[in-house]
């Protein structure tokens, strides 16, 4: 079943150069993915929005304390975000990779929608999205 989030042009990293559409469990992972790789202060129209991943993670600080700052401030950010009712997030470090593996599982305000995103001092990439 697809949840109807909207319809919007395709752009993960980059706008797609096919200029495809995107909707449903598709489109929520990559709003999620722009407010999780978007530095605050970024958007003049939006001076609130996004908490960019990268900047919390650092490899002189404990893999825990990170994981659980990590997790914070995602629920912060995506409490922020009118088309999510309710978010749970999981978060593991992943030694052989230096990468954080952000589990986020959702309601949004028409379905349930889950991704999993790879976050290192590099990236905020996403690695999977699925309809709840």
């Amino acid at each position: 079943m697809t949840v109807d989030y909207g319809l919007d042009m395709r752009c993960e990293d980059d706008i797609d150069p096919l200029l495809r559409d995107t909707s449903g469990a598709r489109l929520m992972a990559e709003a999620i993915l722009h407010r999780l790789s978007t530095d605050r202060g970024r958007l003049l129209r939006h001076p609130n929005y996004g908490t960019n991943l990268r900047n919390l993670v650092n490899d002189s600080v404990d893999a825990t304390q990170t994981a659980a700052r990590l997790k914070s401030a995602i629920k912060a950010e995506l409490a922020k975000e009118e088309r999510i009712a309710s978010v749970d997030v999981t978060t593991s470090y992943v030694q052989s990779t230096s990468k954080y593996t952000i589990g986020i599982t959702g309601l949004g305000a028409t379905g349930p929608f889950s991704l999993t995103l790879a976050v290192s001092t590099v990236d905020v990439a996403l690695v999977t999205a699925n309809p709840g």
